[in-house]
């Protein structure tokens, strides 16, 4: 429930500090989004946990298992961020050192699901493909606003010649 908080908090001060709430909107939305997903496909798809002998703290986890919740929404979080600061200010050094701060925060997490004995690997992985797939909706979203205020808008009080 931690998440949830720290994102909301932060999508709010973003908002208030750029008198902008589309992209703090856009964070908000694909963490909503991912977190629906995930649990749509949990209770589709209704895989068990691994055995609770493998887990190291037996119990804790009490959901379905596929896809990973702690994963995919560590993955849209850091993921999106990194498009929507990105976004318009790209060089190839941020996006390498993005690419690989976002690798890094999403290994951690997966890794520390499977040490932990919550999840299979393919819960993982599908977290992470999932993530990947709200992020591109987000991006297509954004890119097509930003398409269609960027052309120019006919005037309507034209009226059409013969």
């Amino acid at each position: 429930m931690v998440l949830p908080v720290l994102v909301a908090l932060g999508c709010g001060a973003w908002g208030l500090s750029t008198h902008s709430w589309w992209r703090p909107g856009l964070l908000a939305a694909a963490m909503v989004a991912s977190t629906l997903v995930s649990l749509a496909v949990k209770s589709s798809v209704a895989r068990p946990r691994p055995p609770a002998e493998d887990m190291v703290i037996p119990g804790a986890e009490t959901t379905f298992s596929f896809p990973s919740g702690h994963t995919i929404g560590a993955a849209t979080l850091v993921l999106t961020l990194g498009y929507l600061l990105l976004s318009g200010h790209a060089t190839v050094a941020r996006v390498l050192g993005w690419a690989v701060v976002s690798a890094a925060w999403i290994g951690a997490v997966g890794l520390s699901r499977l040490y932990l004995g919550y999840h299979f690997l393919t819960d993982v992985v599908a977290a992470v493909a999932l993530a990947l797939a709200t992020v591109g909706a987000l991006a297509a979203a954004d890119r097509a606003r930003r398409y269609r205020s960027e052309c120019p808008q006919q005037d309507s009080n034209l009226q059409p010649t013969d």
